[in-house]
């Protein structure tokens, strides 16, 4: 479900992971974007909203673009 959720963020749901509409996704937006998808993932495929808990190392993921468009 973590795989689903990071391939939505760099495929059909590019732009709502964009959260500030720059055209790139950073660390941190993908950190933000796919932590907040899982619970509704993990719901559609019968499983506990917290069954994933994704850890992000360093803690605070860099605000640098990991993709751009």
């Amino acid at each position: 479900v973590f795989t689903k959720a990071l391939l939505d963020a760099l495929g059909p749901a590019y732009r709502d992971a964009d959260a500030d509409n720059d055209g790139a996704i950073g660390g941190d937006e993908l950190v933000g974007f796919v932590t907040a998808r899982l619970p509704a993932l993990l719901g559609q495929a019968g499983k506990p909203a917290d069954a994933q808990q994704p850890i992000c190392f360093p803690r605070q993921p860099p605000r640098a673009a990991v993709v751009s468009r």
